[in-house]
């Protein structure tokens, strides 16, 4: 498992390096979200700044935090990679009104607890906007755990669910509380989950490269 927990954090490492300042550039304009336009309910143009972008969110939390089992409650940290991109226009072909209120991004993931138990995931992640500051981002992922010292989960395959609420800066940044779930869907002969509560910090990559 160790080396597992090497390979996918090369892996994450790599991808976010590579598509960091690029994408960024290529799908930020470094406007604000919805300029001009945001909560006009009109028709979004190619001039509408809809896009955001890219973020590492870095996260804490109390893994375990309901549960009597003291044992198995530890710290939670968390980093995950999020494209700005979303693919709503993708699947519609053309910016339009919604995408300032929702769109669907994904990303890719990291956790890991002072007890040694490591999960790296991947998912999509849809941010809804009732106005320009508050946010709201449930998101879903699929992923591998480990174990370590801490809690087994019946068996490698875990996917994670995660809801969001948050303020989002003028900049882009977010300072977000989170609950997530994991768990294995079934696919082990156990499947107990676990849930965490905690913060999240996003930064645009464009602001750290």
């Amino acid at each position: 498992m160790k080396n597992l927990r090497f390979l996918f954090l090369a892996a994450f490492s790599a991808l976010a390096l590579f598509s960091a300042a690029p994408a960024s550039a290529a799908s930020y304009d470094g406007g604000s979200y919805g300029s001009g336009s945001y909560g006009s309910g009109s028709a979004a143009t190619a001039t509408d700044s809809y896009k955001i972008p890219d973020d590492l969110a870095f996260g804490i939390g109390w893994f375990g935090f309901d549960r009597s089992n003291t044992g198995w409650q530890t710290a939670d940290f968390r980093l995950d990679y999020r494209w700005g991109l979303s693919l709503l226009p993708l699947i519609s072909g053309s910016l339009s009104s919604l995408d300032q209120w929702l769109q669907i991004h994904p990303y890719v993931g990291l956790e890991g607890t002072a007890k040694s138990q490591f999960y790296a995931t991947g998912g999509l992640a849809a941010d809804i906007f009732p106005c320009k500051h508050i946010v709201f981002t449930p998101s879903t992922g699929f992923g591998l755990y480990d174990a370590g010292d801490g809690k087994h989960l019946g068996g490698v395959p875990e996917f994670r669910s995660t809801f969001e609420a948050g303020w989002r800066f003028d900049n882009n940044a977010r300072l977000t509380a989170y609950i997530s779930h994991i768990s294995n869907a079934g696919l082990g002969d156990i499947n107990p989950g676990e849930e965490t509560i905690g913060l999240y910090l996003h930064v645009p990559v464009n602001q750290l490269f």
